[in-house]
């Protein structure tokens, strides 16, 4: 919508809700953020300018403290990478024995299973 509107409170509003999203998934708001910068583009400079400064303050509100409690940026790496090499191994298919695809079929399905219910609930 900022994009097509070419409205800088749209562009403003979609840089805090990425930085939101960045709080609680970092992976998340690096696969997103060409989009944004991609609807930045559309809008005069000082537009741009604005929006990325409140992205990138709203960022760091919650970067730098995390970065802190983690130890330091290598800290937080090493940190990361050891939560990757594990919840990775844990559901890549690649890396799966036959018991464990058949885990996570098993897991995906009783949850969409649940979703379901859930939505036939209010019905």
């Amino acid at each position: 919508m900022a994009r097509t509107q070419r409205s800088p409170r749209h562009l403003i509003a979609a840089g805090a809700l990425l930085a939101a999203l960045g709080a609680f998934r970092q992976t998340d708001m690096v696969l997103l953020a060409p989009l944004f910068l991609y609807a930045a583009a559309a809008l005069p400079p000082r537009a741009r300018r604005q929006a990325i400064l409140v992205t990138g303050t709203l960022t760091l509100v919650w970067l730098v403290p995390l970065l802190w409690l983690a130890g330091g940026p290598a800290a937080y790496v090493h940190l990361s990478a050891d939560l990757a090499q594990h919840s990775g191994a844990q559901t890549w298919i690649l890396s799966l024995h036959p018991t464990g695809v058949l885990r996570n079929v098993t897991f995906v399905t009783l949850g969409v299973a649940a979703g379901l219910f859930a939505g036939l609930v209010p019905l």
